[in-house]
């Protein structure tokens, strides 16, 4: 348990080991490549810390960012192949994704409170289940293709608003906005 601290990898490899970054206090946790394959769980549960992580792979691998306070989650490039499941469950914290590829995949940025989830580019392959289930934050995709078989689901309640820049629904997939007292903008 860490408060107050920086922390700083350069690469990280985890296979069928378990990995945490928690603690709490003012902070910042720096990955440079980040690469969890079959059985490894990566946490960074923390409160009032910035989590940055330039490029994540996972393959069969659990990585959740999961926290509350003040605070912000940053990945450059997250690749998630089959069997991966990435979890943004965090409170009151905004979450950046520069390029996200999901195959196979389950992500889910899933909290509640003030923030907002900003993803540039998200390309959600055959089977992909992307979750955008949250109360009362901001969604923004600026670009977002759906492959065949993909799911991709903005759900929610409260204040907040959903925006999808641009918006590529191939044949089989799914893409729904089944919001409550969300103002919608345009795409």
């Amino acid at each position: 348990m860490l408060m107050n601290l920086d922390n700083r990898v350069d690469f990280m490899r985890a296979q069928d080991s378990n990995v945490n970054f928690n603690g709490g206090g003012a902070g910042n946790n720096w990955v440079g490549s980040l690469d969890a394959g079959s059985g490894a769980n990566i946490n960074f549960g923390l409160m009032n810390l910035d989590n940055d992580v330039d490029f994540m792979r996972a393959i069969d691998a659990n990585v959740n960012f999961n926290g509350g306070g003040a605070g912000n989650n940053h990945v450059g490039s997250l690749d998630a192949g089959s069997g991966a499941n990435i979890n943004f469950g965090l409170l009151n914290l905004d979450n950046d994704v520069d390029f996200m590829r999901a195959i196979d995949a389950n992500v889910n940025f899933n909290g509640g409170g003030a923030g907002n989830n900003h993803v540039g580019s998200l390309d959600a392959g055959s089977g992909a289940n992307i979750n955008f289930g949250l109360l009362n934050l901001d969604n923004d995709v600026d670009f977002l293709r759906a492959g065949q078989d993909a799911k991709v689901n903005f759900n929610g309640g409260g204040a907040g608003n959903n925006h999808v820049g641009s918006l590529d629904a191939t044949s089989g997939s799914t893409v729904s906005f089944g919001l409550v007292n969300l103002g919608r903008m345009g795409f």
